[in-house]
């Protein structure tokens, strides 16, 4: 070729000593050639000489397409030998060369100028191991091999024993030969996702393979073996496809049988991957009984702005393996998530789950969505009005009852004010009261669909005949959207709350506070009695209103007592205490002044009933004055102790020690309510929760009737006097709730000592010791974690026996060694002695392969299921399945 001469002009100053040169550690030498092959640069400790380099070649030779045109750079830390006659250089020990996108590293490299090919060979020990393994990377392939040969000008090699990295596995191939595309065909091949490629425990085996770059690998046939053990499976060809991105492609279904449905195929079909932002994944599955179904889900997202999901699925099942009187049965889902980033002004989100009443029970596995007895769905939007106070935020509510099958839906719309302070900027003294008083705006409307059709009645009175409508659900669909629409409420409501805050003799704070509201409907009701209890309600069209106004003001403060003891760990104990009281007043809105309500007559003996005129989405007017005088009292209680190490810690001995009530002034009996008791603390350092609630009722009760076997009360009569005045304690007990809650672990268990003597190696002597006389120790250090609750509960109203429930659960798991783990979860019922539920589970890591093991040997979900597969998503068909549980018996 035409840099022949160069390269030995290069070389001229070398040539004095010898036909060959070696250098010891060289440093890397880059010689930069153009299309004329003219050295435009050479670094390298030899110095050049004055002579001018000729401007062409002087031999008359024809163009070459394999001239180089970048910089190769080589380098060694060994020696690099230049080899005149033959025109090649040979790099020793860490050999590295870089040319264009290529980089090769190996423990020899040969440069031959002649064939424009480099070879790289590993060094063997004298064991016979292969170290310095040669790599080859060019752009994002990249590869080991025993032998490397690559030409610069075709881009083409052969390797021997290389192992190739192929999307989640390894290519193993004897011999390959690489063409210009990047392709691969080779002979003799294993393809594994085992990282150990020296042996794996695994691989699909083959005597030709062809691997299409980024693409997908296609072999011959090919054959299984485990841990270099051929086994009787195989195939008489393979395709796994293997590229960097999103590829579409057909999904290979599962296969089984069930008891109810027969032999079946489920989840198969065909994944398109339209672009790198979404989706489409359309899935089927047919039973040999008459069972059929289709699927479609899909998968979004834009960076920075949004991601979201849904699925739509649709089963048909024939009524006469279900023994049910329709001749099929046509049932839907539809789930849909959509979730903003946080970016702008506005944003929107939605949440849905729509289905038939009983799809989860004749079409889902999971046992959550068997059990379910209601699904919601919402669909928000909200505005932020930037340099305004305003927000505005819209959504669309969805509730469905799976076993009433009544279906609600409500779309909603909110304009909110935040808070603001309109004579903060008038007055100097910013803690002033009038300057710290605020106030909000709020907008509210809000329509109500239901296929539940009520109804014209108030209770208390009958209607009329031709007024009387039972009660009824309709199907949520086209059919009955008239009638449905017939039965819509809708409503506007607006409110505007206005409070402060004072501060007196330094340590009390006022927090005063106002509220007025307004509820707009699009009808109002009238009412004529008839006769006897009969009542006719009359409904007249057009916009009525009523509205609500109430004011209440609390006082709080906080005081600590701090008590100091002499014990030098020991040393002080502080008890805070909150004391808040709360006044509030709202008069009665159904008295004749408003006109909210009518006195209506609803029987014959003159008796009245006053019924309030308009009802809604929002209500009816408040009835009844409420004066109510508010009490709770907080307490906490801390320690201040000294630690081992002599600092001093802060300990909580009770997180809070609560008690509340409260009383009605403007009630004509029973005007003090229950008294709350709450207490919570932990035990241990915090290893152990307590909670205890309670409530003690402060009225006194009456028997009525009794059982006379038992001489347990059966009714009961509450009377208006208090408890401690007929000399009994401060009540009865209403309700008391005890609960216990633990997480502990292994680690939680060390003290300091232990995990910094744990990080100590032993000896060698003590090690060597333990090694033989491994019955002699038992290794506590497993790592385990457990968690357990206890609830006990009791309710009594009155006189009547009480109720009583306990029940306790646990779930954690154990490393029985690093690669065993077992969990577990129960829950028993202690009133009624048995397990409600129970799952026990084992996972085995094998390295490349993992085994999961299931067993619930109670309730309705008992049975069990064992799975041996592959952990790479790319074989995961390659496993082994065997199970007997609930979802069998469907």
């Amino acid at each position: 070729m035409r840099f022949r001469i160069l390269f030995i002009l290069c070389c001229f100053f070398a040539s004095f000593f010898g036909s060959s040169v070696y250098g010891q550690d060289i440093k890397p030498l880059t010689i930069s050639l153009d299309s004329l092959n003219k050295i435009n640069q050479l670094k390298n400790q030899a110095v050049l000489d004055s002579i001018n380099l000729v401007e062409s070649d002087t031999i008359n030779r024809p163009n070459s397409s394999g001239d180089f045109t970048a910089i190769v750079a080589y380098s060694a830390t060994d020696s690099i030998k230049y080899d005149f006659k033959t025109q090649t250089i040979m790099l020793y020990n860490k050999a590295e060369i870089d040319y264009t996108n290529i980089n090769l590293k190996s423990n020899t490299i040969n440069l031959d100028w002649n064939t424009n090919e480099l070879t790289a060979i590993g060094f063997e020990d004298s064991l016979g191991r292969l170290t310095e393994t040669p790599i080859f990377k060019q752009g994002e392939e990249e590869y080991k091999a025993k032998k490397i040969r690559y030409n610069f000008v075709s881009e083409k090699a052969i390797v021997t024993d290389v192992v190739k990295q192929e999307g989640e596995g390894f290519l193993l191939l004897e011999k390959g030969k690489r063409d210009i595309e990047g392709n691969f065909n080779g002979l003799d091949a294993s393809y594994t996702t085992c990282t150990n490629t020296a042996h794996p425990h695994f691989r699909i085996r083959s005597k030709k393979v062809k691997v299409i770059d980024n693409k997908q690998i296609v072999t011959g046939p090919f054959q299984l073996e485990i841990m270099d053990i051929p086994t009787p499976i195989g195939f008489p060809f393979g395709l796994l496809p293997i590229p960097k991105t999103r590829t579409s492609g057909v999904i290979i279904p599962s296969y089984g049988e069930t008891q109810e449905r027969g032999f079946y195929l489920r989840d198969g079909g065909y994944y398109w991957a339209i672009s790198d932002h979404i989706d489409l994944t359309f899935l089927g599955e047919a039973y040999s009984k008459g069972v059929y179904g289709a699927s479609v889900r899909s998968n979004y997202s834009k960076r920075y702005y949004y991601t979201g999901n849904f699925d739509f699925r649709m089963n048909t099942i024939r009524a006469a393996e279900r023994g049910i009187d329709e001749s099929t049965n046509n049932d839907f889902r539809l789930t849909w998530s959509h979730s903003p980033k946080s970016r702008g002004s506005s944003s929107f989100s939605a949440n849905v789950n729509i289905m038939t009443a009983t799809f989860n029970e004749r079409n889902s596995f999971d046992p959550d969505d068997y059990t379910q007895a209601s699904v919601s769905s919402g669909i928000n939007y909200s505005k932020t009005f930037t340099g305004t106070p305003f927000i505005f935020s819209g959504s669309l509510r969805h509730n469905q009852n799976l076993q009433t099958k009544i279906t609600d839906v409500s779309p909603q719309a909110n304009l909110s004010m935040t808070r603001i302070y309109p004579l903060r900027k008038l007055i100097k003294n910013s803690q002033s009261p009038l300057a710290q008083l605020g106030l909000t705006y709020r907008l509210d409307g809000q329509a109500n669909i239901s296929n539940l059709l009520t109804t014209n009645t108030v209770t208390g009175f009958n209607t009329p005949y031709d007024q009387q409508l039972a009660s009824d659900t309709v199907a949520f669909d086209v059919a009955n959207l008239s009638t449905i629409l017939e039965n819509l409420q809708w409503g506007l409501k607006h409110s505007i709350p206005i409070s402060t805050s004072v501060t007196f003799l330094r340590y009390f704070k006022m927090n005063p506070s106002a509220n007025f509201s307004q509820v707009i409907y699009g009808s109002s009701n009238s009412y004529e009695w008839i006769e006897k209890d009969t009542v006719r309600t009359t409904t007249n069209q057009g916009l009525s209103q009523f509205y609500s106004y109430n004011a209440s003001v609390d006082f709080t403060t906080t005081f600590y007592s701090t008590f100091l003891f002499k014990s030098q760990k020991f040393k002080a104990l502080r008890h805070t205490m909150i004391p808040t009281i709360s006044l509030s007043y709202q008069p009665d809105f159904s008295d004749p002044r408003f006109g909210f309500y009518q006195e209506v007559q609803v029987s014959e003996d003159g008796t009245t009933k006053r019924i309030a005129r308009m009802t809604g989405v929002y209500g009816s007017p408040s009835a009844g004055e409420s004066g109510t005088i508010s009490f709770s009292l907080r307490n906490t209680l801390e320690a201040k102790v000294e630690t081992k190490e002599g600092k001093d810690e802060k300990l909580k001995l009770l997180d809070s020690f609560d008690f509340s009530s409260a009383y009605n002034l403007a009630a004509d009996s029973f005007n003090l309510s229950n008294i709350g008791v709450n207490i919570r603390t932990s035990l241990f350092k915090n290893k152990i929760g307590v909670n205890v609630r309670t409530s003690i009722d402060p009225y006194t009760y009456q028997a009525l009737t009794t059982d006379s076997v038992t001489n347990l009360v059966l009714t009961q009569r509450r009377i208006d006097t208090y408890a401690w005045k007929e000399g009994a304690s401060i009540g009865k007990l209403s309700t008391l709730g005890i609960s216990l809650n633990t997480s502990l672990s292994a680690d939680g268990f060390k003290s300091d000592n232990e995990e910094k003597a744990s990080d100590q190696a032993i000896s060698e002597a003590d090690l060597d010791f333990i090694n033989q006389n491994k019955d002699l120790y038992v290794d506590f250090n497993v790592p385990w974690t457990i968690s357990m609750s206890y609830n006990w509960n009791y309710t009594r109203t009155g006189l009547i026996e009480g109720n009583t429930s306990q029940n306790l659960s646990f779930n954690g798991d154990v490393s029985v060694t690093p690669r065993w783990k077992v969990g577990y979860t129960a829950s028993y019922d202690l009133e009624a002695n048995e397990f409600s539920d129970a799952t026990f589970n084992i996972h085995r890591d094998l390295h490349c392969w993992e085994l999961r093991v299931s067993w619930t040997p109670v309730g309705f979900r008992r049975g069990y299921s064992l799975d041996l597969r592959v952990k790479s998503s790319l074989l995961q068909d390659l496993k082994l399945n065997r199970k007997n549980n609930w979802q069998d018996r469907r």
